[in-house]
């Protein structure tokens, strides 16, 4: 009757030691699902802020699009005139030596 009450007793014993296993262990796993929580919840504090930021980047890359177009734009005209410019001076440039040309044809036909 004793080892019968000893085997018993060293069986709850174990059975104790398991409960207090898996109570530790589910006490980590609530310990852990809670900072898991308490992160998501600092993070949809600050989704506001932050979808408000992005939203203000994408307005100022959207001005600094039209900027750059508006420069591209500048620049385009700019080559254009300098090829109208360079056009010009071609054509004067031609016409100065047609001029020097002629003057001198004109200085060698009246010293003949």
């Amino acid at each position: 009757a004793q080892r019968a009450a000893a085997d018993a007793a060293s069986g709850s014993s174990a059975e104790g030691e398991a409960h207090a296993a898996a109570l530790a262990e589910a006490e980590a796993t609530r310990a852990r699902l809670q900072a898991a929580l308490d992160a998501a919840s600092e993070v949809a504090v600050q989704l506001p802020a932050a979808k408000s930021e992005a939203a203000a980047a994408a307005e100022r890359a959207g001005a600094l699009r039209g900027e750059l177009d508006a420069a591209r734009a500048d620049v385009t005209a700019a080559r254009e005139q300098l090829a109208a410019s360079e056009r010009k001076l071609a054509d004067e440039r031609s016409r100065a030596d047609s001029l020097e040309a002629d003057a001198g044809r004109q200085g060698a036909a009246a010293a003949a």
